[in-house]
Formats: C-alpha cells, sequence, structure tokens
C-alpha cells in the first residue's frame, strides 16, 4: 500500500448511508520494493519530493511549497496533523466506524490514499487490510512524495483501489485528478463548491469510471441535535475546528484578504463564540462520498 501526501486528508455499490445522518505526507520506511519501474520516474521524484519540502512559512505555520499549482490552504505542521487525528475521528463515526463507502474486497493489495495528510488513513487501512502489498507504520505501507495534481508516475493498472479525501480548495481540475486516478475558492483558482455543483460526481463520470455512486452525509457543528450519534459526531466537529480554526483560516485572512493578524484573530474569536453557541446555532457541513469503478476489460 502507498500513502502519497498531496503538495499543499468500486461495483455496482448500494452502500447505505447510517439513517441518522443521510442529507435531505517524507517517506517512512524505503526498504520494500518500489512500483516505479522506470529510473528516470525515480530520479524525477526525488528532484520532486526535495522541491516539496521548501514549505512557506506564514505567521509561524506551514504550508505546502509554493513553487507548485496546488494552492491548498490547511498547514502541514504538527498542530495540523494532531486536527487531522480528531477529523478522521468524526467521519469515522459518520461511516459507522468503516474506512470507505465503496464496495471493495477483503482481500484489496495495491492500494494509494492520494493526500494523505498525516498518513492516519492510510494506517488504518493497512492494519485492516493486512494484504495490501508493501514501530508505528505498518509493515504493508510506505509514504512517497509526489504531485498529486501533476501526471502520476505509477504505470497505468497499478493500484486496486484508489482514496481521495479533504482536496477541496485544493484541485483546480478535479476530471484530470480522477483520470490519473482511472489510468494507474474561486480566488486561488481551486473550488470549494464541490458538492453543490456535483463536480466530483462530474468529474469521475468524465475520467471514464461507471456505476458511479454517491451519498451525502451531515456531520453536525456541536451536539445540538437529540440523535446521540450526529450529538457526538457534532462534539468532536466542533472540537476539530476550534483546536485550529487559526490552520483552517489563516492562509485566506492573510493571502487572499491580506488581512493584519491582529484582524484575523478578533475573526477566531468570534468563529469560536458562534460554535459555542450550539444551543441557539443549528449549523452543520456536508460530508460527500463518491466512488465508482473500472469497466470490465
Amino acid at each position: 500500500m502507498t500513502d502519497s501526501p498531496t503538495t499543499g486528508q468500486p461495483p455496482t455499490a448500494v452502500a447505505s448511508a447510517p439513517a441518522p445522518l443521510v442529507a435531505d505526507e517524507a517517506p517512512a520506511d524505503d526498504t520494500g520494493s518500489t512500483m516505479y519501474e522506470d529510473e528516470d520516474a525515480v530520479s524525477s521524484l526525488a528532484s520532486l519530493a526535495s522541491s516539496i519540502l521548501e514549505y512557506r512559512a506564514i505567521h509561524g505555520r506551514t504550508f505546502n511549497s509554493a513553487r507548485y499549482e496546488s494552492t491548498y490552504f490547511t498547514p502541514n505542521d504538527e498542530r495540523q496533523n494532531q486536527d487531522i487525528d480528531i477529523t478522521h475521528h468524526y467521519m469515522m463515526l459518520l461511516l459507522d466506524g468503516k474506512l470507505t463507502m465503496a464496495p471493495i474486497k477483503p482481500d484489496v493489495q495495491n492500494v494509494i490514499d492520494v493526500g494523505t495528510g498525516n498518513g492516519v488513513w492510510a494506517i488504518d487501512f493497512a492494519d485492516a487490510h493486512p494484504s495490501a502489498k508493501p514501530s508505528w507504520v505498518p509493515p504493508n505501507l510506505k509514504f512517497e512524495l509526489d504531485d498529486a495534481t501533476k501526471a502520476w508516475a505509477y504505470p497505468d493498472n497499478t493500484f486496486d483501489f484508489v482514496y481521495i479525501r479533504f482536496f477541496a480548495g485544493g484541485i483546480k481540475d478535479w476530471t484530470f485528478l480522477f483520470c490519473e486516478a482511472y489510468s494507474g475558492g474561486i480566488k486561488i483558482g481551486s473550488p470549494f463548491n464541490v458538492i453543490d455543483d456535483d463536480l466530483q460526481e462530474k468529474a469521475i463520470r468524465e475520467a471514464g469510471f461507471d456505476v458511479v455512486e454517491a451519498v451525502t452525509l451531515k456531520a453536525p457543528v456541536g451536539p445540538w441535535t437529540a440523535d446521540k450519534k450526529p450529538a457526538e459526531v457534532g462534539r468532536y466537529v466542533s472540537l476539530a475546528l476550534e483546536s485550529d480554526m487559526e490552520g483552517y483560516t489563516l492562509f485566506f485572512a492573510t493571502q487572499v484578504l491580506g488581512w493584519l493578524k491582529e484582524k484575523h484573530q478578533e475573526f477566531i474569536v468570534s468563529i469560536r463564540k458562534m460554535i459555542r453557541n450550539y444551543r441557539n446555532v443549528y449549523t452543520y457541513f456536508l460530508a460527500r462520498y463518491v466512488w465508482g469503478q473500472k469497466p470490465a476489460a
């Protein structure tokens, strides 16, 4: 199993969503065999990795390299990595403990998690699927640095399952991304309206996948609902937002809106007050799951 951080978190599926919630990234181990057969690809990847690590610093937080087209808006530092763990937990709660809604086979082997963040999903998946081919990192998992917005260096038909999440605002061309998966914010040029405009579903179909399925789930912000499971999800959603609200908003506040640090801090305080006022302000966000299958050869 390969875990590929981005530069910046399938057959006829009848996977049903949990009823109460249906809506109206440095290599850890280089000792294993590589999936790259082309020496030029290996050399290109090594060069790319060194430049990817040229992080941008904004008010003490680090972001993905400015040398590439991706302008992913969340930091890649330890504070954000801790927040990813919380986010991963409430996403698992949404799916009743499942790692994906795609109906994959239990003995799946070659799997890639694109834009892995801190690798928490990939680590859990590798632990749950010992058949996935090649401390705290399972022996059947390795990390590789690459640019997911460019042509992928893997040979065609390398992976049995390609997993992607948390890319809203970081991808300019969703169809290209899914085409690469298939074969082996307006001002920053990367859309956030991927759910409202059905960008994911349209792009995955345009890439050539068929039997495409989609489910949209509600994730409350705060435990304002009387239902036990959504309330628990809401607690972790609010915890994730409060624990690193700075990280989620810093890039836009300073690089897009041009705010000074003081104004940004005032904004964070106002958002935290709103989150804590969940008994009077009922808010939620939508989590969209889309999956498809390559047509049989």
